[in-house]
């Protein structure tokens, strides 16, 4: 290569396995690395700045590359790394790889059967959004969360919309963050007057990749825009009443900024249904995983055990039974999910309740009898 796409984040980890998937195609054929920065229908929006090749061209999978993956989250996504080789009889590009991801964010997609959906691959900060109206939601927060640290990424919380929020309401998210987000870097911007925004800038590196995740209308797009510093994105004014903004991204994008960073704003979540984030899950939760070490029963169920380390915090104010509660929800839901993606284990489960319900039939027969 006559020069290297570093400017998009293409480091030595990346090139690494590049050439080593080079390695393995016809060294014949003008093959060259690129970054998809948008997809649309199955065609990829790549950009790359090596010499002889184009900075933006669209691609499409080849043929046979279509029999290599096993799931939908396999195929290529917004922040992918690929192998594509020039066809400028066609004025595009024919993807022949796909360059091991480095991280994901993947979550559930909705209405379909064990099926995952990726956010965004070879992110670097996962950037949560809210604003500090009537979005902010703990327990949205703590799914971002597992998401983030599942995902191999570094969860960053920007607080939006701070010039209308009290001095009250500030100090009120303040202390309740403080428990959900422990150990998270916080920020507290406001897009209308520029509060915050240069330092959250300064976090980015040239070449480091944040994706911005959020609901709808907390000031996803007008935050992009503040830190490219002109109206690239379409943005929509807040609504009287609701203290929410329209909802203004419909794909996900892969955005550089001026100092060189990258950022991906993605369409807004209505509702974030997790995967198997199980491990995401325990670093979100580490305090009440940290808790039921301490308690007597290894299967503790933080009702009525003896000995019960999270009870006890619960009872002295130390933990908050919301907490728990939320905890106990995503793990039933990563449970839920890692057997749904699993046909062997929910077979299992399934056989496991039925032979639970007739044992129970059995015992209350029993109980009648016995009467």
């Amino acid at each position: 290569m006559n020069s290297t796409p570093s400017r998009l984040g293409f480091d030595p980890w990346f090139e690494t396995l590049y050439l080593e998937k080079r390695n393995t195609i016809d060294p014949t054929i003008g093959i060259f690395p690129a970054r998809i920065v948008s997809e649309s229908r199955g065609h990829y929006l790549l950009k790359s700045n090596v010499l002889g090749f184009p900075d933006t061209v669209w691609g499409e999978l080849k043929g046979s590359l279509l029999h290599c993956f096993k799931s939908r989250s396999e195929y290529p996504a917004t922040g992918d790394w690929v192998l594509a080789e020039w066809q400028p009889n066609m004025d595009a590009a024919r993807i022949h790889a796909v360059i091991d991801r480095r991280s994901v964010l993947i979550r559930r997609a909705a209405g379909e059967r064990a099926a995952d959906q990726v956010i965004g691959a070879n992110i670097d900060f996962t950037w949560m959004v809210t604003s500090l109206n009537q979005d902010l939601n703990l327990r949205r927060i703590e799914r971002y969360l597992a998401l983030a640290w599942d995902g191999g990424t570094r969860p960053v919380l920007i607080l939006t919309k701070i010039d209308l929020a009290t001095k009250d309401e500030i100090e009120r998210a303040r202390d309740e963050l403080s428990v959900v987000a422990a150990g998270v870097d916080t920020h507290w911007v406001s897009s209308e007057t520029g509060a915050g925004i240069p330092e959250l800038l300064a976090t980015l590196r040239p070449g480091e990749t944040a994706a911005l995740i959020g609901s709808s209308g907390v000031g996803k797009s007008t935050l992009t825009n503040q830190l490219l510093g002109n109206q690239r994105l379409e943005t929509g004014a807040i609504r009287l009443g609701d203290d929410k903004g329209k909802h203004t991204t419909t794909a996900r994008h892969l955005i550089e900024l001026p100092n060189g960073a990258l950022l991906m704003d993605t369409p807004g979540m209505r509702e974030l249904a997790l995967a198997d984030h199980s491990a995401g899950i325990s670093a979100s939760f580490s305090e009440i995983e940290r808790l039921e070490r301490s308690c007597r029963f290894t299967d503790c169920l933080h009702d009525t055990e003896p000995g019960c380390a999270v009870r006890a915090a619960i009872d002295s104010g130390e933990l908050d039974s919301e907490r728990i509660e939320s905890h106990r929800k995503l793990q039933r839901e990563a449970e839920f999910e890692a057997r749904r993606g699993n046909r062997a284990a929910e077979s299992e489960a399934r056989k496991q309740w039925k032979k639970v319900g007739s044992q129970a039939r059995v015992h209350m027969k029993r109980k009648r009898w016995d009467d």
